[in-house]
């Protein structure tokens, strides 16, 4: 009988768990999450090892592909077109000066169009701080939100 208790109060807990990352998903689909999360992407150098993976075999299809759950087809064209931010993470490599997000303010309207604005740190100079503004498209692909374009304002020197 005690084990029936365990086995019962287990499985509630499973179920208010499991019912949380499903908000947390649906949540995930808002108009500003979708391009925060690109945003970071973009910004962050070396974002989760792509440029340190890139330098293995310069596979830049591999390294546009990392954008491809929250970017659209046509925004990973542009940006490989542009190699942004492939030109960003090279140069960071060659003065060791890796960016990191430190905020990131985005307002997407219904009709997907909004503004940004990402403030960057740096790990060699914790002083240093920039900040990146633009505007920002979001769309649907695939069944998902995804980032169509952005236009930066400003351009970040990385130094």
């Amino acid at each position: 009988m005690k084990g029936k208790r365990v086995l019962f109060a287990a499985a509630g807990i499973a179920i208010l768990l499991c019912s949380g990352c499903a908000q947390d998903e649906g949540k995930s689909s808002s108009a500003t999450t979708v391009p925060e999360s690109f945003l970071k992407e973009v910004f962050t150098t070396d974002f989760e090892k792509r440029y340190t993976e890139f330098q293995k075999d310069n596979d830049t299809e591999k390294y546009y592909d990392t954008f491809s759950d929250c970017a659209s087809e046509a925004c990973i064209e542009a940006m490989s077109g542009d190699r942004m931010p492939l030109k960003y993470d090279k140069k960071a490599e060659e003065n060791f000066a890796k960016a990191k997000v430190l905020e990131v303010k985005c307002e997407v309207d219904e009709d997907g169009e909004g503004e940004f604005e990402v403030l960057l740190g740096y790990e060699k100079d914790e002083d240093k701080k920039e900040k990146a503004t633009g505007q920002i498209t979001v769309i649907e692909e695939d069944g998902k939100e995804k980032v169509d374009s952005f236009f930066l304002s400003n351009i970040v020197e990385v130094k």
